[in-house]
């Protein structure tokens, strides 16, 4: 289709434009001058295919349109309710199988007839139709299986420290809650803190100061070990692989700034059922109006 309303397909009419010396007329039909919307729709075989296909056809009917308004009138032939649900949807699958038997007959001297060109179209939109409901069922039994498995926060090695870094940012306000949590090997919670920060302009800038804040709040207690945690899988990907991530590279020059403070550490991304607590007393600021 985007090859058609581009003038891409190499048919007759358009080799010549381009300075080929060849016959013009189309080998299907015989007719002079083969340009796309004759072979996909003017030509008497692919009319023979649209007859036979049950489509309903166009006031003006396909062989007056346009390339563009033959194509755009089958797109929005859906939501006409004209005609089988099951019969609409094997247009493109017709455009194809009528542009494949022209190729067959020029290139190999092979012709397909009408009735062939159509049943192949149909058998192959069913079974193109029935692999999209079977993945959809697939992937809403994976999204139930996700949400029945109830993630917890897992404890970091013995003398590690944990500080789980949560953020709530508000669209509309530009607003900002941010909370960290440190816990130890034992889950002990030996520090938290909530700050609220304001025009925020984006996700992303919201992701890059929660976490440039944590990481400068640890370093000030002078703590050591720790494993950063929170909702921050690009910025972590690029602090490891930073020549993969380009367009990342202000957030890991500002954080590995900030980093070097630090003998020991590690950054791990993880769910937000993982990071709860940091994530509800971040919610407070923004919800609770707790600034």
């Amino acid at each position: 289709m985007w090859k058609a309303l581009n003038e891409a397909l190499p048919v007759f009419e358009l080799i010549i434009k381009r300075g080929m010396q060849i016959d013009g007329r189309c080998q299907m039909c015989g007719v002079e001058g083969e340009s796309i919307i004759h072979a996909l729709f003017q030509c008497d075989p692919a009319r023979q295919v649209w007859a036979l296909s049950e489509i309903p056809h166009s006031e003006i009917g396909f062989e007056e349109e346009s390339m563009f308004g033959s194509l755009n009138y089958l797109l929005k032939l859906k939501n006409s309710k004209r005609g089988e649900v099951k019969v609409i949807r094997t247009w493109p699958w017709l455009l194809w199988g009528i542009w494949k038997s022209r190729n067959e007959l020029i290139f190999k001297g092979r012709r397909w007839s009408p009735e062939e060109i159509k049943e192949k179209a149909v058998n192959e939109a069913e079974e193109w139709f029935l692999v999209q409901e079977v993945e959809e069922e697939t992937n809403k039994r994976s999204v139930n299986e996700v949400v029945s498995i109830k993630r917890k926060w897992s404890p970091p090695r013995k003398d590690w420290l944990m500080c789980n870094v949560g953020f709530d940012w508000v669209k509309q306000t530009k607003l900002m809650g941010v909370a960290w949590v440190v816990r130890n090997h034992r889950g002990v919670v030996l520090m938290h803190s909530r700050r609220v920060f304001s025009n925020v302009r984006s996700l992303d800038e919201a992701r890059l100061v929660s976490i440039l804040w944590a990481v400068e709040s640890m370093t000030s207690l002078h703590y050591n070990k720790v494993v950063f945690t929170g909702d921050y899988k690009e910025i972590f990907m690029a602090a490891q692989k930073p020549l993969h991530w380009h367009a990342l590279r202000y957030h890991v020059v500002e954080l590995n700034q900030l980093l070097r403070r630090m003998s020991d550490y590690q950054l791990l991304s993880v769910l937000k059922e993982e990071n709860r607590g940091a994530v509800i007393i971040a919610q407070s600021i923004t919800r609770e109006g707790r600034m």
